[in-house]
C-alpha cells in the first residue's frame, strides 16, 4: 500500500513565500516573506506522496484523482496531481486530494 509508504519531506507547508522587498522598515528578515498572492504567474501542482518505489500513474492507484504525473529525485519518486496556471482552481483540488486521504498533500510551484 502506498499510502503506509507516504515519505513525508520538510515540505508539508501549503503556503507558498516569497520575498517582499518594498516593505523592509522594522521588520526582521525572516518576516520578509507574505502569503502567496494569487496573481502570480506560475504552474502548480499538489504534490500528494513521496514513495521509494515507481507506481503507475492510473488514477485508480490514487483513489481516482487525475491526471497525476511524477518527477523521480534521487531514489524518491515524488506523485503529483493536477496541474493548474490558477492557484485558487489549484487551491480546490488540494482539498480534494486531502479529502480522498492524502491529508499530508500540499502545493508546489512548478516549472
Amino acid at each position: 500500500d502506498f499510502e503506509n509508504d507516504n515519505r513525508n519531506n520538510s515540505q508539508t507547508n501549503t503556503e507558498i513565500k516569497t520575498s517582499n522587498e518594498s516593505n523592509t522598515s522594522n521588520v526582521s528578515s525572516t518576516d520578509k516573506r507574505e502569503r502567496h498572492s494569487s496573481n502570480e504567474k506560475g504552474l502548480y501542482k499538489i504534490q500528494i506522496c513521496a514513495l521509494s518505489k515507481k507506481v503507475s500513474t492510473k488514477s485508480s492507484n490514487f483513489k481516482g484523482l487525475k491526471p497525476i504525473s511524477y518527477k523521480k529525485e534521487k531514489k524518491i519518486y515524488k506523485y503529483f496531481y493536477g496541474k493548474e496556471w490558477d492557484y485558487e482552481t489549484c487551491k480546490v483540488k488540494l482539498e480534494e486530494a486531502k479529502n480522498k486521504g492524502f491529508t499530508t498533500a500540499f502545493i508546489v510551484k512548478s516549472n
